[in-house]
């Protein structure tokens, strides 16, 4: 949440005071043409800007003010671990983003044949159909910001054995 007491003081009236702002605030902030307070929740980043605040009579008297500032994105963190899986065993993991604005869009490249990442759950799951290490890295969206995370996800084989492994020393020809 974003808040700027632009009010001024007045002294020799008590008339009321209107407020404006040139160029128009960043998305999801507001002035109170009343009061002077530029509040709100930022909805995307923008370079710093200058924003001219204008107070003003109905006598035709005001006052300007400038301010310069910034919308950035927070510091976005994916956190959670990828477990081994095995080929053709159903897997499922759940990554979070930590500081987040708003609804994360979640994407990823290079997952094994078989997974894939829900959206917007951030959970990797399905079936891998291909044993091997996958680097892959897991990429975060939200309100214009975006953080990514790469992993090595393991998918191994399952254990293989024969059923017999006692042979004869020698066969027999004709037998």
């Amino acid at each position: 949440l974003y808040n700027l007491d632009a009010s001024v003081n007045i002294i020799g009236n008590s008339n009321p005071v209107t407020y404006s702002v040139i160029p128009s605030l960043p998305s999801g902030l507001i002035l109170n043409p009343s009061t002077g307070q530029i509040s709100g929740i930022p909805t995307k980043p923008i370079p710093a800007n200058i924003y001219t605040v204008r107070a003003s009579q109905n006598s035709g008297c005001f006052r300007i003010q400038t301010y310069s500032f910034a919308v950035v994105c927070p510091n976005m963190t994916i956190n959670g671990i990828l477990p081994n899986g095995m080929a053709d065993v159903p897997y499922s993991a759940s990554l979070m983003v930590v500081n987040s604005p708003i609804f994360p869009i979640w994407s990823v490249t290079n997952l094994p044949n078989g997974l894939s990442i829900n959206a917007n759950t951030g959970e990797i799951s399905g079936i891998p159909t291909v044993a091997g290490t996958f680097n892959i890295t897991i990429t975060v969206k939200s309100s214009g910001c975006t953080t990514s995370k790469n992993y090595s996800l393991v998918v191994g084989c399952p254990m293989i054995t024969f059923n017999n492994i006692s042979i004869p020393n020698t066969a027999v020809v004709g037998t």
